[in-house]
């Protein structure tokens, strides 16, 4: 093998970031190819745990004022957890980070690597329980969109459905649980409504005077699961559901909470026409966070907001066929 397909090889390979607490400590485990590396840092969790938590309320409620803070978060971080494995993720584009319930919160694509976020630099996927997901493309062959008018004001969603023949919108008023956990010729279920997350991270989405919990969840059977609605990329029970169940491939949600119109609107029509056109979760997402950056540095925004806007969506993937 010539040395040129070598790297077209290792450039297509992903890597994978298994990130594990045990007792005070933190493990990482990363793998690429026939390469592994592993780190622990050794009475470190709190020390962690509590950086990354300031991350997240920093980005949750849009503190500009604390750009410093961030910033010294991120760095720190990056140091202890990207710096020792440097050399494996500038050989790769894709990275799949494989996480557990107390790691949830932790916005780990957001730490650098050469002065970049790696969500700038690289496909970024997440797992948990130790699957290292091997998804396919996923070719949409139809979708059903839900969108609250108070959470999707811009109409985003329904110019995403357009994109797809046979694909149905509906206003949450004319919606259901019974009607979103139905059997039917999608194969995408995209909702956009409110939704919150307790301090353990459990949740759900408000469907009128319904609330859409793993209960639901357990009942669809799709290949995506778009969900545009406030934390629901940190929502456990989701993630948990999804992997147990076997019912869905990918789930796309922010893990903070999200603009209602603006961001969330230009989120949902990017990723789509992304996605209609390679097929391919993970990258549709890489060029709809760039150009969401891009975008928002571009019109002059504070770093703070340009990473609630272009930041907060996760992609997971999940262990089974796809539709």
């Amino acid at each position: 093998m010539s040395s040129v397909s070598k790297v077209v090889d290792m450039a297509s390979a992903i890597l994978y970031i298994v990130l594990s607490v045990s007792g005070a400590n933190i493990k990482a485990d990363y793998t690429l190819g026939s390469e592994k590396k592993s780190i622990v840092l050794t009475g470190k969790k709190a020390a962690v745990l509590k950086q990354f938590d300031s991350i997240y309320t920093i980005i949750e409620n849009k503190n500009t004022k604390q750009v410093k803070q961030l910033n010294a978060a991120v760095a720190e971080l990056s140091q202890l957890l990207v710096e020792p494995a440097a050399g494996l993720i500038q050989k790769t584009d894709t990275i799949n980070f494989i996480i557990d319930k107390a790691l949830v919160r932790c916005a780990f694509d957001l730490l650098e690597i050469k002065g970049k976020p790696l969500y700038l630099t690289h496909r970024i996927t997440y797992s948990a329980f130790g699957y290292r997901a091997k998804n396919p493309g996923l070719k949409v062959q139809s979708g059903y969109f839900v969108a609250d008018a108070s959470t999707d004001p811009e109409d985003g969603f329904k110019k995403a459905s357009a994109l797809f023949k046979g694909s149905l919108w509906e206003s949450v008023e004319n919606s259901s649980l019974g009607e979103i956990g139905r059997e039917g010729n999608y194969n995408v279920l995209a909702i956009s409504g409110h939704g919150g997350l307790d301090a353990s991270n459990s949740g759900s989405i408000g469907i009128n005077d319904e609330e859409l919990d793993s209960d639901t969840m357990e009942n669809i059977d799709v290949a995506l699961a778009y969900l545009d609605s406030c934390q629901q990329g940190a929502n456990w029970d989701f993630v948990e559901t999804f992997h147990t169940e076997k019912n869905a491939s990918f789930m796309l949600a922010p893990i903070t909470s999200n603009d209602a119109g603006d961001s969330s609107t230009l989120t949902v029509v990017w990723f789509f026409e992304n996605l209609k056109k390679s097929q391919d979760v993970a990258d549709a997402l890489f060029k709809t966070r760039t150009r969401l950056y891009s975008h928002y540095k571009k019109a002059g925004l504070d770093p703070v907001t340009i990473v609630n806007k272009a930041f907060c969506f996760r992609l997971y993937e999940f262990r089974r066929p796809i539709n």
